[in-house]
C-alpha cells in the first residue's frame, strides 16, 4: 500500500495518496505502536502529502511529531532526524512562517556541518 501511495504522490494524485497513507498509517499504529520508525516513515510520507497538497497546518503539525518521535528514537544527529528538521522547516517557508523556517534551517545547517563536516 505504502508503495502505491507514494506513486500516487508522485504521479500528483494526492487524494488518492492521502487516502492510502493515511490507511497505511493507521495499520502500523495498530501493529508496531506510535514510536516504530516504520509507523513515523508513514507519517512523515502522510505528512509530504500534505504539504504537496497545501494542506500545510496538517503537514506542520504531522511533522512535528515526526520531529519528536525520531529525536528520541535516534537523537538529534541522525540522518532521518536532520530530514525532519528539514522537511518541517520547508512546510514552515511554505505557511509564510520564515522566521521559524530560518531558525530550523540554521539548525540543520549546524548539525549537518558538525556531523559530516
Amino acid at each position: 500500500m505504502a508503495n502505491l501511495a507514494a506513486t500516487y504522490r508522485y504521479s500528483g494524485k494526492l487524494d488518492e495518496a492521502e487516502k492510502l497513507e493515511q490507511e497505511v498509517l493507521r495499520v502500523r499504529r495498530e501493529a508496531f505502536g506510535s514510536s516504530h520508525p516504520d509507523t513515523i516513515k508513514a507519517m512523515a510520507n502522510l505528512a509530504t502529502t500534505f504539504r504537496k497538497g497545501g494542506k500545510l497546518d496538517e503537514a506542520g503539525n504531522l511533522e512535528q511529531e515526526v520531529l519528536r518521535l525520531r529525536k528520541e528514537a535516534f537523537g538529534s544527529s541522525h540522518p532521518d532526524t536532520i530530514n525532519a528538521m528539514a522537511n518541517l522547516a520547508a512546510t514552515y517557508k511554505y505557511s509564510g512562517e520564515l522566521d521559524q523556517a530560518e531558525k530550523l534551517e540554521q539548525e540543520v545547517f549546524r548539525i549537518r556541518r558538525e556531523a559530516f563536516g
